[in-house]
């Protein structure tokens, strides 16, 4: 009972932080979006996705309503994406709010999707990883994580990236609860990959993933509980992906969405408008170092996620499915995609950087007491997890932090630090 009302009253905290959070992005939200025009101005993606989610809300007979809803008619973006936008703006149109005189209404409500669903997707990723056993640990990890820079800039625009990211976590955690266990938590993670994949596609770099787990699950259950439920894995996306895309069943909009899609991939990897160098060096450049810190923190952070799968813990699983999701999707965007986006990377980086900010240390034995055990001689190289975390937030936030000033703050900070959490010890096998 202890440790059930320890976890609620950190799942509590952890809300009420999550909730001032999104609240501080609504006075930014609110520029910039007078009218349609200035959103031409400012977001350009914005200003071509606003009069899609205007007519799916028009009114009419129910015929019309029900053709407007569903036939959304911009496939640049699953349906989930554009569902979710007009259910958020629909009381607006049912209180007669004119969108073109009253755009910053209707602005301000789709732009808050993304630091709220943002929020729902880094608390489950912390929950995910601390359980919320522990307050301050999963304060910081949470802290941490909406405090990357492309985390932060990406909740000030309304785009598909927070919801994508929500389905991945989803995904992450549905299996790691299910513990290979091929139970409801298998399936949670399927639907959950399917609307991954029917909102921008990313569900199905899930593929290693799901083929790792399923291996890895046959070891206690039979190679023909293997395949009888990666049947049913692959049976159970397809229909989440069908349900959540409707559109697909009709065959002159599914060619539509098809050409869409290919299209756009064919433009992202010629650079959209001018051709752009692939690789890791222009990614780094463009997209890693602005939005997620330098190098040096990636590499850890791999590092911390390879060796989490090396050597015995507790997580062991949950560091495998991160690593088997995160190889796949990020080679094909190194060597493929020549469109270096920050926003891309988010659903990739984000759990990555998990991996070495969270309190990985802290197990669960099987009396509930918590004990200290480290997956990764990474976390030798700092004396403490929170120390740790402020490293890395002044590391994002640029070059300049990394200077004596910057130094000597965390070096004051450290004692008080210390004594919220104690220093990792190394595990001993």
């Amino acid at each position: 009972m202890a440790q059930f009302s320890r976890s609620r009253w950190t799942a509590v905290v952890i809300a009420c932080l999550g909730l001032l959070y999104v609240l501080v992005f609504i006075p930014p939200n609110l520029t910039g979006a007078q009218d349609p025009n200035m959103l031409a101005a400012f977001q350009i993606d914005e200003f071509a996705q606003f009069p899609y989610v205007v007519q799916m809300t028009n009114g009419g007979d129910l015929a019309t309503a029900v053709h407007n809803f569903f036939y959304y008619n911009h496939y640049f973006y699953g349906f989930p994406f554009y569902l979710t936008s007009a259910l958020a703006v629909l009381p607006l149109r049912l209180a007669a709010v004119d969108p073109l005189l009253d755009t910053t209404s209707y602005m301000v409500i789709l732009r808050q999707l993304s630091p709220l669903l943002m929020v729902l997707a880094i608390g489950l990723l912390t929950y995910t990883f601390t359980g919320f056993r522990r307050l301050w640990p999963s304060i910081f990890l949470f802290g941490f994580l909406l405090l990357i820079p492309a985390v932060f800039a990406n909740n000030l625009w309304w785009h598909p990236e927070s919801l994508t990211m929500l389905f991945v976590v989803i995904v992450i955690f549905a299996l790691n609860k299910d513990h290979l266990r091929f139970g409801r938590w298998f399936y949670v993670a399927a639907v959950a990959a399917g609307l991954a994949a029917g909102t921008k596609l990313a569900g199905f770099w899930f593929v290693l993933t799901v083929a790792v787990y399923l291996i890895l699950g046959s070891q206690q259950n039979g190679w023909k509980s293997m395949l009888r439920h990666g049947a049913g894995f692959l049976a159970v996306m397809v229909l989440s992906i069908l349900i959540a895309n409707p559109l697909l069943l009709d065959h002159s909009v599914r060619t539509a969405i098809i050409a869409t899609q290919l299209d756009q991939a064919a433009r992202n990897a010629f650079g959209w408008y001018t051709a752009a160098e692939k690789g890791l060096a222009p990614w780094y450049a463009a997209a890693l170092k602005p939005g997620f810190g330098q190098w040096w923190i990636l590499l850890l952070a791999l590092g911390a996620c390879v060796t989490g799968v090396v050597l015995p813990n507790r997580q062991r699983l949950l560091y495998t499915i991160i690593l088997t999701w995160v190889l796949p999707y990020s080679l094909y965007l190194v060597l493929f995609v020549g469109n270096q986006q920050t926003r891309y990377l988010l659903p990739i980086v984000v759990p990555l950087l998990a991996c070495w900010a969270t309190n990985s240390s802290t197990g669960l034995t099987t009396n509930g007491r918590c004990e200290q055990r480290s997956p990764s001689w990474f976390w030798q190289l700092l004396p403490s997890k929170p120390g740790c975390i402020c490293v890395m937030i002044s590391a994002c936030t640029g070059p300049s932090c990394t200077g004596r000033r910057k130094a000597r703050r965390w070096l004051s900070f450290r004692p008080l630090m210390s004594r919220c959490c104690p220093p990792l010890n190394p595990m001993n096998h």
